[in-house]
């Protein structure tokens, strides 16, 4: 569960970098701006959602 929320973090962190520059060239790279950073968004509520549940769930 940790290496998932790893991984969401990063690609979050990507998703925003790639965001943000095409923002400010004003040109779609692959996708338009407004969806990679609702992508970003994506990944961190849904590791957020993912560390949540590991604490609750696992308490020992």
């Amino acid at each position: 569960m940790k290496n998932v929320v790893k991984v969401l973090i990063i690609f979050g962190f990507i998703s925003i970098i790639l965001g943000v520059l095409s923002r400010i060239a004003m040109t779609p790279f692959i996708v338009e701006a407004g969806a990679f950073l609702d992508f970003s968004l994506f990944c961190f509520i849904s590791s957020i959602a993912l560390i949540l549940f590991d604490h609750v769930y696992n308490k020992k």
